[in-house]
């Protein structure tokens, strides 16, 4: 292994902590690595064919044979066997990441397309009516449509950084204020360091 070497160096650096006036405690050093992962992956592997998948979902339903919960399960069972596809390319973490919320987004964003079109079906006088002909369900069906394609286009203009559109890259971007740790939190000469991963603090506690 080319870190063999490196896993044999021991650290150089000591901290001092300071208990109740007195320097006696020494505590190990806390070294805080962030890492930025190249989106380009995401976007193509996961991201484009999600995409695709929904929004062959929404065009069916303008279809001439109409809205049909068929096409929604169809779209959901895509996403499952692209997902477990895909599983090998996710990071093997604990906690979830963008890309997981992402794919549960979509699943529940499916989830409540299926649940208005079966409303719409129930109240639907005419069973062999098409029911994109009912009232208000043309529009219920185009707000989705609007609504999938708008949360795509905030995603592209923050990849291509179009018209200096980055909301998104700075919004998930942990800043290097977060994983500082504060003097306040240093206790009986552990250092607690609190990282921030998707909003929540994570806590880790340095035994010395």
């Amino acid at each position: 292994d080319a870190h063999d070497e490196l896993k044999k160096l021991k650290p150089e650096v000591r901290i001092l902590v300071s208990t109740e006036g007195d320097v006696e405690k020494k505590g190990k050093p806390v070294l805080c690595l962030k890492l930025e992962r190249d989106p380009s992956a995401f976007y193509a592997n996961i991201a484009l064919p999600t995409f695709i998948t929904v929004s062959i979902v929404l065009m069916s339903f303008f279809s001439r044979d109409g809205a049909s919960i068929a096409s929604v399960a169809t779209g959901i069972l895509t996403l499952m066997a692209s997902q477990v596809a895909l599983q090998a390319k996710l990071p093997k973490t604990v906690y979830i990441t963008y890309a997981g919320w992402y794919l549960l987004v979509t699943y529940m964003f499916l989830f409540f397309l299926g649940l208005g079109l079966t409303l719409i079906e129930r109240i639907t006088p005419d069973k062999d009516m098409n029911i994109l002909d009912y009232d208000g369900a043309l529009w219920i069906i185009i707000a989705f449509t609007v609504l999938w394609g708008a949360l795509h286009l905030f995603a592209f203009l923050d990849y291509t950084g179009f018209l200096g559109f980055d909301f998104l890259r700075r919004m998930l971007r942990v800043s290097w204020e977060d994983i500082v740790v504060p003097e306040e939190k240093i206790v009986n000469g552990n250092p607690i360091q609190y990282i921030k991963r998707l909003g929540k603090p994570a806590r880790k506690a340095l035994s010395t």
